[in-house]
């Protein structure tokens, strides 16, 4: 299995999980998240002075969020097919595992061997 497939695989499958988790629980356990939420409650018991500085940095959050979602888009549409099983197999078996994990446990494997043949 190349790295870039294994990473791209694997980025998916984390995507599809914290979003399972999300909708099951209603809590965001996605890094960024907990960080602008730590970072907002930090801001929170500091002066005022600080809140527009914390403004521009989940600004900042936010874009880097977006590029990553991007960027993996793109790199899933490099694969061209075999991407796009691989990305979508990978994502949404991470997300079902949550709440199927039979099904969820398939579309993993089917994810993970496209990766590994590509």
């Amino acid at each position: 299995m190349g790295k870039a497939a294994n990473a791209l695989a694997s980025s998916s499958f984390i995507a599809g999980l914290f979003l399972g988790i999300y909708l099951l629980t209603g809590t965001s356990i996605d890094p960024i998240d907990l960080a602008s939420m730590v970072g907002s409650a930090i801001i929170g018991q500091l002066s005022h002075r600080y809140s527009v500085i914390w403004g521009a940095i989940l600004v900042v959050i936010a874009i880097v969020g977006v590029w990553q979602t991007i960027t993996l888009i793109a790199s899933g549409l490099a694969y061209g097919i075999k991407g796009l099983v691989m990305t979508s197999g990978c994502f949404f078996g991470g997300l079902l595992l949550v709440f199927s994990p039979v099904v969820g446990i398939i579309l993993l494997l089917v994810g993970y061997i496209v990766a590994f043949i590509s």
